[in-house]
Order: C-alpha cells, then structure tokens, then sequence
C-alpha cells in the first residue's frame, strides 16, 4: 500500500516559524507531525511513503522515499508526479493532525480502486 504526505507547502501564516523549518516538523505531544505520520501508516499497512518537500529539506529517521518540488506546483501537481510510480495512495496533508483512530480504517479504504485524502475529518474523500 502507498502513501503520499505533502509537505511542499510554504507556511505564509506561521511566519516566522516556518522560515527555517517546514510545519510538519513541528511537535505535537513531543514527536514531529511527520514522525506520527510515518508510525500510523506503518502500523496500518502502508508500505510505501513518498513526502513531497519544497523550502526546508525535511530530515525523517524513518524510511521513506522524497519527491522535491524544485518550483510550487501545488498540491494537485504534486500528487499528479508522484502518482507516475504508483497505482493509487492514500494521500495526507502532512500539517494536519488526525487521531490514530483515522488511520485504522485506511487498510479498507486502499481496497477501493480509488485514492484517498485524508484532510480534515469534514472533507475526507475518494478520487478516481
């Protein structure tokens, strides 16, 4: 099973936070988003992960694959490369946080012949 987390994006609000280090290396409950990310999908099944990156390199002790944007081209565009080495993923926007409860129904949702986004718990869905 595949999975993309994006984490290509510049973080304009969290200025000036973000000018020497990507959101999703920030901590919640002591471990980097990323971090928690990379755990849940690996406890769940997903064996492959590719993170996009733009603006910070993005340091992971996990074993994961990186896809860099050398220009912005958007989460759309993004998704749109990475998708060139796989057949479906569920894919995440890495600066989100979800309960761990999200990821145990992912294993269900990867059976379907459709990607999924995990967002925000109001805007979850399935593309072809």
């Amino acid at each position: 099973m595949n999975a993309i987390i994006l984490c290509s994006g510049p973080g304009t609000r969290m200025k000036p936070w973000t000018d020497t280090k990507n959101k999703c290396l920030f901590k919640v409950n002591g471990e980097p988003l990323l971090d928690y990310h990379i755990r849940m999908l690996r406890e769940n099944g997903i064996d492959n992960i590719t993170i996009t990156c733009h603006q910070h390199e993005i340091a992971t002790s996990k074993s994961v694959g990186f896809y860099y944007e050398p220009i912005l081209i958007g989460s759309g565009g993004a998704c749109k490369e990475v998708m060139k080495f796989y057949d479906r993923a569920i894919i995440i926007y890495g600066d989100t946080y979800f309960e761990s409860n999200i990821y145990a129904s992912l294993p269900g949702l990867y059976k379907s012949d459709k990607n999924y986004i995990l967002t925000e718990p109001s805007k979850n869905r399935t593309t072809g």
